[in-house]
């Protein structure tokens, strides 16, 4: 949670070259797959996108909640990048450490006590893992 909205972040330590993967005819390649080595990693892409729509539908419950930016980010902390830059796939951010912190970090839309409302909000409608 920052003032640049709400980040759900899962950190993986997955080993290996990241890229994406996207198998079928040059005249539909189908869905693009996120891989790390010789790993298809796309469930962890998917599994972000299940948390940010319990965060999206438990916002949704308060009268300002659509106002309230969603963010999903995967953080591999022991990904090799050669030159790739970070990759999006499914409206999840891919990326390593450093760019994960740059993000939440951003300036946003939201002051601090407006964060506070947000998270106190979100403590109490979602579980802890």
């Amino acid at each position: 949670m920052s003032a640049a909205g709400v980040f759900v972040i899962d950190a993986k330590n997955y080993k290996g070259l990241v890229h994406i993967k996207r198998h079928g005819p040059i005249w539909d390649l189908g869905p693009h797959e996120l891989h790390v080595g010789r790993k298809n990693c796309t469930s962890s892409v998917e599994s972000v996108n299940q948390q940010k729509g319990a965060v999206r539908a438990a916002l949704d419950t308060t009268a300002w909640g659509s106002e309230v930016p969603v963010y999903g980010m995967l953080c591999l902390v022991r990904a090799e990048w050669g030159f790739a830059s970070a990759i999006e796939i499914a409206d999840v951010c891919v990326g390593w450490p450093k760019l994960v912190a740059g993000r939440v970090q951003a300036p946003g839309v939201m002051d601090s006590p407006a964060v506070h409302e947000v998270s106190e909000m979100i403590a109490d409608h979602l579980p802890v893992y």
